[in-house]
């Protein structure tokens, strides 16, 4: 089997490095739009008492 080059392994699995990134990027703000939800809830339950 021949060395194959970047631009055709990524045509023949599919996607590359960008795809990649922006899906990490995506998974990643998600998360920390989460934790800081969560985080804000808790920060307020403690001076807020809800009984």
């Amino acid at each position: 089997m021949k060395n194959l080059t970047l631009n055709e392994q990524q045509e023949i699995y599919g996607g590359g490095f960008e795809e990649g990134r922006e899906i990490g990027h995506a998974i990643g703000s998600t998360l920390t739009g989460a934790l800081a939800l969560f985080g804000a809830y808790v920060f307020f339950k403690g001076f807020i008492p809800i009984v």
